[in-house]
């Protein structure tokens, strides 16, 4: 569970192409690319991602990748482990599938903008998560055969990650009376049950975000510190 203080939530940054995207995209593709930029969320003292395989995570820093090029404080959540997990699981099973993955479209980006919302209401920034978006179509489909080339194999890359399946969180059966009333209450008409079950964890944490700003300061004390 999230304590009292909160859990940090970071963003770590990679350049996949290792500085080679920065030097032979000019002459690929006519344009400037100065990396090819995976991301990840870390929170929980875990690190999570998205790849080829879906959604998965291991200790911070434990991928093949090495040390991040950046990490970035994104803010503090208040959502409980037990919530967050339910909604990784949801999202290994619906959205952010293995076969869903695709290197422009539908990345480890996008994927870590969905995750960085959830729990803090933060989001990926704008020359991480759009670049793509910055090319026309010709110079887009010229990256993506570039980034065939450069990104590594995902097994080999993910090698040290395990990868996430829907399974019950230890708390699970005590939150899930209130999952269920946001379920009801987000259900609109034809929607699958997956993505009814992600909007009805996506309102509680929001509601958390809302509770936990409107709550007033605990008064210091002997053991209270600075975020």
């Amino acid at each position: 569970m999230a304590s009292e203080e909160g859990v940090p939530v970071e963003l770590y940054i990679y350049d996949l192409s290792h500085g080679l995207a920065s030097i032979l995209s000019p002459a690929i593709i006519g344009q400037q690319v100065e990396g090819v930029w995976h991301t990840s969320i870390v929170v929980y003292e875990r690190e999570y991602f998205y790849g080829g395989g879906g959604v998965t995570s291991c200790a911070p820093g434990g991928t093949q990748l090495g040390a991040p090029q950046q990490v970035e404080r994104l803010g503090t959540t208040y959502v409980p482990f037990p919530v967050f997990n339910e909604y990784i699981q949801g999202l290994a099973t619906s959205t952010y599938t293995g076969a869903a993955y695709h290197l422009l479209e539908h990345n480890c980006n996008h994927f870590s903008d969905a995750v960085a919302e959830f729990l803090c209401g933060a989001r990926v920034p704008k020359h991480v998560a759009a670049q793509p978006d910055a090319l026309p179509p010709p110079l887009r489909r010229a990256l993506a055969a570039l980034l065939a080339r450069l990104v590594p194999d995902g097994d080999q890359v993910y090698a040290r990650g395990v990868r996430h399946s829907r399974r019950d969180s230890p708390d699970f059966l005590t939150l899930n009376h209130q999952v269920e009333e946001a379920r009801c209450d987000a259900s609109p008409p034809g929607a699958s049950a997956g993505g009814v079950a992600l909007a009805a964890l996506a309102r509680l944490a929001a509601l958390w975000r809302a509770l936990r700003r409107a709550a007033p300061a605990p008064a210091p004390g002997p053991h209270s510190r600075p975020f």
